[in-house]
């Protein structure tokens, strides 16, 4: 494999919908977190989030399915495993840290707006004293998840937001895999190694402490299998072609959907709901060149509809870090004209939401992009939104950096 994976080998097939499945799988947590606005007034889409918590899952599939192109590029390039490492924490933690101190302001800002309103002020909590100092260093560096009982990561963090969990298991997973990367031409079966360890471990518990990201390991290798199929040419429009190509991807996608939703419930739903959307994906890769098309259809409906589903896919790591705590701003507005107890309340103080979300995205998460990224995002998003301030990290077009 080259240096680099050419953008006609892996960005034909699934570019926007990788980034459509990002932003799906970060809406469809949102939804989990607010689906209480939706029980009585809109029962399908209660029922549809309150499987929300599966977003998870497809985010370390599609982790898995980046990372092993970015990874493998590295090392074929003969570049360091640490600066695939760097690329990847200025990914993660500055603007989780940004988040954390959004979260911190917040009950100060609606304080006052309700203060606006009432013509009275009451002092905010202060959730800064969630923690003791040691603590915070422990939060801020992801490594809370060690102090969890019973398997519970998310109250480690739940005093400020609970989806900071999988944010460590994601970055254990880069540490683990930079690790791995320094095995050279032994990577790809230091990997298959690792995995079938983590699949016993699963089976067959060894007592290993369930903050570490073994547990998870399987969905991430389920992305990374994805990868490797790529690589070596089985996808389905291999295998078919025409007609038969986008007849297969629609029903083999519905089956596959179908399939998911009986099996939620099982015991190892999470594994294998991540090995259903893997599927899904694999199905699905066809339909990147009808998405394509579409593009080239500006001004049609179905081109908007695809930009907001890119730009949705684009910050879906800023509305996945946000989400839980934004939510209540917008929600303040939306209460003072529309009925909570309403459909149209949850719709539109999500939408509120996502916006304040982009204004994130495009202030703070933005500047931590590589160049080469940015530059994918002017292809793939409306132009003239951009403001690029990082360096190339030499990634192609699809192994944009991963946003659980």
């Amino acid at each position: 494999m080259a240096g680099m994976v050419s953008r006609s080998r892996l960005g034909a097939d699934m570019v926007i919908v990788l980034e459509i499945a990002r932003g799906l799988a970060a809406l469809w947590v949102f939804l989990f977190h607010t689906k209480r606005y939706f029980s009585g007034v809109c029962e399908p889409l209660y029922q549809l989030a309150s499987y929300g918590y599966m977003g998870v899952p497809m985010f370390f599939v599609i982790s898995g399915f980046v990372i092993t192109y970015s990874a493998e590029s590295t090392l074929n390039a003969g570049k360091s495993p640490l600066g695939f490492l760097k690329r990847r924490f200025l990914r993660i933690y500055p603007v989780f840290w940004a988040s954390v101190a959004v979260a911190l302001l917040l009950p100060g800002v609606l304080e006052v707006v309700s203060a606006i309103k009432s013509g009275s002020f009451q002092a905010p909590e202060n959730l800064l004293a969630s923690y003791s100092p040691g603590e915070w260093v422990h939060f801020l560096l992801l490594t809370k998840v060690f102090y969890a009982e019973g398997g519970d990561l998310q109250a480690q963090f739940s005093a400020i937001s609970a989806v900071y969990w999988s944010i460590a298991i994601e970055f254990q997973f880069y540490l683990v895999v930079c690790a791995l990367m320094y095995t050279g031409r032994y990577f790809r079966p230091a990997l298959t190694v690792l995995t079938l360890f983590a699949m016993v471990n699963l089976l067959y518990p060894l007592g290993v402490h369930q903050g570490l990201f073994l547990y998870y390991w399987p969905s991430f290798a389920l992305g990374m299998l994805l990868a490797w199929l790529f690589k070596r040419g089985y996808v389905v429009r291999n295998l078919l072609a025409g007609k038969s190509l986008c007849v297969a991807s629609s029903v083999g996608g519905v089956i596959v959907v179908w399939l998911a939703s009986k099996n939620l419930s099982d015991e190892f739903g999470g594994l294998l709901f991540a090995g259903l959307f893997a599927l899904l994906l694999w199905f699905i890769a066809p339909l990147e060149a009808l998405l394509e098309r579409v593009k080239q259809r500006r001004g049609s409906v179905s081109y908007w509809v695809l930009e907001g589903g890119v730009a949705l896919g684009a910050m879906s790591y800023s509305v996945y870090l946000l989400h839980v705590n934004l939510f209540r701003l917008p929600a303040m507005f939306v209460r003072q004209v529309v009925d909570e107890n309403t459909v149209i309340f949850g719709v539109l103080s999500i939408g509120g939401t996502l916006f304040l979300c982009y204004l994130f995205y495009l202030w703070v998460e933005r500047p931590f992009m590589s160049q080469r990224y940015i530059r994918m995002q002017k292809q793939v998003l409306p132009a003239g939104r951009h403001h690029p301030r990082a360096g190339d990290d030499g990634l192609s077009r699809s192994e944009s950096d991963h946003l659980p």
